[in-house]
């Protein structure tokens, strides 16, 4: 009996969407790649801002194929959860910063403030399209001979 394959939600693919141009706003956080976030959490420095673009351009990439490769989303929910985790212990030790860091530059204080929120949400999200196409881990599995 053949699998039956889980079909794409338009609601999740526009959300993958969504999480691509979230992380593709490094490139106005960072000023085009600069260190400048960098000097605030090296984790941000220009090869760190340039990696998550390329992390939001693999979401766009399966944006309309998700439902077919639910191994990839729970990867991208490890990375998002990753990042939401790394806020959580920046915010732990430098909550007490954030008002210097807007005073200096509103860019810099709105990203430091808020980027583990939009992390933790797309974790979510990458979390529930694995799960609901979670019926296409097998479906492409073949018998071996």
């Amino acid at each position: 009996m053949k699998p039956t394959m889980t079909k794409p939600d338009r609601r999740i693919q526009t959300a993958f969407q969504l999480a691509m141009c979230y992380n593709l706003a490094i490139v106005l956080f960072s000023k085009g790649f600069s260190d400048d976030l960098g000097t605030v959490d090296p984790l941000f420095d220009s090869v760190g801002s340039k990696l998550i673009a390329l992390w939001g351009l693999a979401y766009g990439a399966l944006a309309d194929v998700y439902h077919l490769v639910p191994a990839a989303s729970l990867v991208f929910a490890a990375e998002k959860g990753l990042y939401a985790h790394r806020w959580l212990v920046w915010l732990g030790g430098n909550s007490h910063r954030i008002g210097e860091i807007y005073e200096r530059d509103f860019f810099n204080g709105v990203f430091f403030g808020l980027y583990g929120v939009g992390d933790t949400l797309s974790m979510l999200l990458f979390f529930h399209a694995a799960w609901t196409s979670r019926g296409n881990f097998n479906a492409f599995k073949t018998k071996s001979r």
